[in-house]
């Protein structure tokens, strides 16, 4: 647009430049200077055949033709003829003998003659060279006319029709100066139009190549939000976003490997837990965990023939919980409870005490759990 507009500028003031005053002043002065020097030279030829009219007037008609003949030659007429009043060849002499008719005056030139008497302009004969006519009165008996043709110089001619050719042409450019500056404007207004629309679709173009990795980031995302992590993207170029993808696909990679191995350190987990159960479950001796707040976490099943309670409904509670549904096992579980409480270390303890079966007596051994330092349970 900026662009445009200093176009604009420049073409307005360079067809201004064209018509300024400077230049009309000098094609007038131009053709006015033409015009007179056209004007002194039919001046003069017109003074000089008045002059040649003075030598007519007492010549008898039988031998004016000799004269017409020497007036031609001593003036360098190229044609010069005599008519009478009513327009009819009293004489005639021409450069070119063949010229059989001379040049004949118009109506209109016989009409100003009679008004003015005298009669002068530059006009084409023959539609080949210009002429100079004169035509002046010669005073006889009987009044008569004298027409007289002089050429004018070639280079004048030609001096003077170029001069007029572009005068004329000056004139049509300046009536056209608007309608110029409109086209200029018009095309200068259709290039801009055409560059913008090249600039707004290349713009789109841009526009849909940019975004184009941005949508496929998009899907990506969801997919790996939905748990798909094996979604790998297509880098379509080496640039930032290219980058950004590729960055993409690395971590989707890094996160479908640590799920893998995830899930298989799981199946591990499970897999001991299974087993740990299993053994649990064949041994002869009660085993039961305990969380930090000695809250029973696990129990296998020698520990319900033991006690003969299904503690695994006890998940969750304390051995002081157990106490307020089972009486009878209130001294064992206390006892096992306290040593829970003070022990931090391997500890073991007989226990006796009367059971539904009578007296019995069980070997109690535990040890507390750590982890990072810290006691999670026994």
């Amino acid at each position: 647009v900026i662009v445009f507009y200093f176009s604009m500028q420049f073409l307005h003031q360079g067809i201004d430049s064209w018509f300024n005053v400077e230049i009309d002043r000098a094609m007038e002065d131009a053709l006015e200077l033409s015009q007179a020097s056209l004007d002194q030279r039919m001046r003069w030829h017109l003074k000089q055949t008045q002059q040649l009219t003075e030598k007519l007037e007492d010549s008898s008609e039988s031998l004016v033709t000799l004269e017409i003949e020497n007036l031609r030659e001593q003036s360098g007429a190229s044609e010069m003829t005599l008519f009478s009043r009513q327009g009819r060849i009293i004489a005639s002499s021409s450069i070119n003998p063949g010229d059989i008719l001379p040049s004949l005056p118009d109506e209109h030139i016989w009409l100003q003659l009679r008004q003015n008497a005298e009669y002068v302009a530059v006009a084409p004969i023959h539609e080949e060279e210009l002429m100079i006519r004169v035509i002046v009165t010669v005073k006889a008996q009987e009044p008569q006319y004298l027409q007289a043709l002089y050429p004018v110089p070639v280079r004048i001619a030609d001096l003077a029709d170029s001069v007029e050719f572009a005068f004329v042409r000056y004139q049509e450019m300046n009536f056209l100066r608007d309608s110029l500056k409109m086209s200029f404007s018009l095309a200068l207004s259709l290039v801009l139009f055409m560059s913008l629309l090249a600039a707004i679709w290349v713009a789109f173009i841009s526009i849909r190549n940019i975004i184009a990795p941005v949508k496929e980031l998009v899907k990506g995302t969801q997919a790996v939000a939905s748990g798909h992590y094996d979604q790998q993207l297509p880098v379509i170029a080496q640039d930032d976003l290219g980058f950004l993808v590729k960055s993409f696909n690395d971590m989707t990679h890094r996160i479908a490997v640590a799920r893998d191995e995830t899930r298989q350190a799981g199946f591990e987990v499970e897999n001991q837990r299974a087993y740990l159960e299993t053994i649990l479950a064949n041994l002869t001796a009660g085993v039961i965990s305990f969380d930090e707040l000695y809250k029973i976490r696990t129990a296998n099943q020698a520990a319900y023939r033991i006690f003969h309670i299904h503690v695994n409904q006890f998940i969750g509670r304390t051995l002081l919980e157990l106490i307020e549904s089972y009486s009878e096992l209130a001294e064992p579980l206390k006892s096992i409870q306290r040593l829970l409480e003070q022990a931090d270390d391997i500890w073991q303890q007989r226990i006796a005490f009367l059971g539904p079966n009578g007296r019995q007596e069980l070997l109690c051994r535990g040890t507390p759990l750590f982890s990072q330092g810290a006691k999670i349970g026994s």
